[in-house]
């Protein structure tokens, strides 16, 4: 969609996402994504890292690390190209990080497990979100 913004802005307006179906669509297969490699963004290569990897992003920078430990994940803001230091595009990662961390827990659900919880921490600079689960 690229810097959509509503015609009458309001002070509260945040973010324009599209979604529902289409006659023709986007995309056909995971193929037709331009995603950095798995490698570059997690420390495992599995369903649940695969699934958060094709979460939309602003700028499509996939502004995200994954971090994979025992029960664990932590999906880590990691600022990516020449736009990272506007104030708007920092605050739009930070959204992007919590869609990517949406995305991983319907994929851990998917999987049939249990997610016992869900933090948002943020520590100066710093922003992760942790998702447990068993």
């Amino acid at each position: 969609m690229g810097a959509t913004e509503p015609k009458n802005p309001k002070e509260n307006y945040c973010i324009a996402i599209a979604f529902g179906k289409t006659d023709v669509p986007a995309r056909t297969s995971v193929a037709d994504f331009s995603r950095l490699p798995m490698k570059d963004i997690s420390n495992e290569d599995n369903s649940i890292a695969a699934a958060a990897r094709l979460a939309p992003s602003a700028a499509n920078f996939q502004p995200w690390k994954f971090q994979f430990g025992e029960d664990k994940v932590e999906i880590k803001y990691f600022g990516r190209g020449p736009f990272k230091a506007l104030p708007k595009l920092k605050l739009m990662n930070k959204l992007d990080v919590g869609i990517a961390a949406y995305h991983m827990a319907l994929a851990i659900k998917h999987e049939g497990k249990d997610i016992t919880s869900v933090v948002p921490i943020s520590q100066g600079k710093e922003f992760k979100i942790e998702i447990t689960y068993h």
